[in-house]
């Protein structure tokens, strides 16, 4: 495993950034981000300074040498955050306190809330309780006992009977002309240009029921005033009202189907 940016992040606010060689709590001559001879080269001294960017390369080659530190000792499965703070306790304590702790020997045997529990005893230098030290211990135990980021969802692969892309194949409809009613003649294509009637259109406008109603009710209209001028009583005039009414009825009857049989014949 390699350490995450949340990790590299608190080492190196703990450890600070010193480009000048000093001399750290109990005397050990340090430089950059907490690197000390112990690490590796190079080998801090009175009077040595390196720039940024070379304390930059110091550190990842520091984090490679505790990462593999951390690997080689734990036999158990880390998360993330559990790795990123041992790996901070490794690089500030060193892989032999490491190796020798109860710490690790509580964790390999898998009892993780105990191990938690060990960072705080790591926070004397020289036999000394120090204030950085007790507050880096909480973080580094804080940040094993924080849960793992839960790792993402694997791709879903799209199911083709509810996938949007997929289209429904359609079934093609020919259309063409309507045929002939079973045992009726074909109908002969009309010729270019010309419009062919339709039986709306041959219909006449003397076939409808309501005209005649309309003239029927004129009539009746009409018959009072004629009756009273000739004299008719009521009831005579009343029989003349359902004579007209009737003679209106059937002449509408007889106009439609006239018009029927006209209209047959021009589209035939």
């Amino acid at each position: 495993m390699r350490t995450s940016a949340a990790g590299q992040a608190l080492i190196a606010r703990f450890e600070g950034l010193r480009l000048d060689a000093y001399r750290d709590a109990v005397g050990v001559w340090t430089i950059g981000y907490g690197h000390t001879a112990a690490a590796g080269a190079p080998r801090p001294a009175a009077g040595m300074r390196i720039t940024a960017a070379e304390a930059d390369a110091i550190l990842a080659r520091d984090l490679a040498r505790f990462e593999a530190a951390v690997d080689r000792l734990v036999t158990v499965a880390l998360g993330q955050t559990e790795f990123d703070a041992l790996v901070s306790f490794a690089f500030n304590l060193g892989e032999g306190n490491l190796a020798a702790s109860t710490l690790l020997r509580r964790l390999n045997a898998g009892d993780r809330a105990g191990a938690a529990a060990e960072f705080a005893r790591w926070n004397k230098a020289g036999g000394k309780v120090l204030a950085g030290l007790t507050r880096r211990r909480a973080e580094e135990a804080a940040l094993f006992r924080a849960p793992a980021a839960p790792p993402p969802d694997p791709p879903r692969t799209p199911d083709p009977l509810q996938s949007k892309e997929t289209a429904m194949p359609t079934e093609t409809i020919e259309t063409g002309p309507t045929p002939p009613p079973a045992g009726g003649p074909a109908a002969a294509p009309p010729a270019s240009g010309e419009a062919q009637p339709t039986l709306a259109e041959t219909k006449s406008p003397l076939a409808s029921r309501g005209v005649w109603g309309g003239v029927a009710a004129a009539l009746a209209g009409v018959v009072p005033i004629l009756g009273a001028a000739l004299g008719l009583d009521a009831e005579t005039q009343g029989a003349a009202i359902e004579i007209i009414a009737a003679l209106a009825s059937l002449a509408g009857g007889l106009v439609a189907i006239w018009g029927r049989i006209a209209a047959t014949r021009r589209i035939a």
